[in-house]
Order: structure tokens, then C-alpha cells, then sequence
């Protein structure tokens, strides 16, 4: 995708921002999970299908994508879950089936957790 304009890339980057303002009102409500998504949460969707196809390969790279938000310290970071979950956000994005509710669901229950 060099040279196009990613939304995911920006999107991330949103993320980043509320993650070092640690502003936890603003994130929540940067991760939409509610259908119908707006056009801009549409095209997040279009993308995460065409760059990480649902698989194990996929999923481990856009976790890679997701560990990078998180700040590093000395320590290690306080956030160790936080990549974990928004691999799941994402996940979640590209694979829902609104038609399905019962898998819908099933799919929600697993990323609150």
C-alpha cells in the first residue's frame, strides 16, 4: 500500500494519541463496535480484510501492528493487554456477521472478556 492513504494507519495513530493522553473517555469512544458503522469505520473493515485476511498469519502480524501503540518504560509496559485487545477489535471488525447474531454475539462475548 505505499504511496495510498491507509485509514488503519491513521486510525492507529488516533489510538496512539488517546493512549499517550492516556484519555480512556476519548478511546472508548474511538472504538465503535455498534452497527451500522459510519463510512470511515466501513473503510477500517475494507482494509483489515485486504491486509490481514482472517488467519493465523494475519493475526499475528496485526498483533505486531497492535504492540506498537503501547509506550514502552524501563519496566515494561503497564498495558501488556491492550495489543491483545485490539487484535481482537479488529478481528472482531473484519469477521462480524450481522446477519448471524448468535456468531455476532458469540464474537462480542469473546472481546469483552
Amino acid at each position: 500500500m505505499a504511496g495510498q492513504h491507509s485509514i488503519l494507519d491513521e486510525f492507529l495513530a488516533g489510538v496512539a494519541v488517546q493512549i499517550q493522553e492516556r484519555d480512556g473517555t476519548k478511546l472508548q469512544d474511538f472504538l465503535q463496535i455498534e452497527p451500522p458503522l459510519s463510512e470511515a469505520y466501513q473503510r477500517i473493515v475494507q482494509e483489515l480484510r485486504q491486509r490481514y485476511p482472517a488467519g493465523p498469519q494475519s493475526d499475528s502480524d496485526l498483533l505486531q501492528r497492535c504492540d506498537a501503540l503501547v509506550p514502552r518504560t524501563k519496566g515494561g509496559s503497564s498495558w501488556t493487554a491492550f495489543p491483545t485487545f485490539m487484535k481482537l477489535y479488529f478481528t472482531f471488525l473484519r469477521d462480524v456477521n450481522t446477519d448471524n447474531l448468535l456468531d455476532t454475539y458469540n464474537q462480542l462475548k469473546a472481546l469483552l472478556k
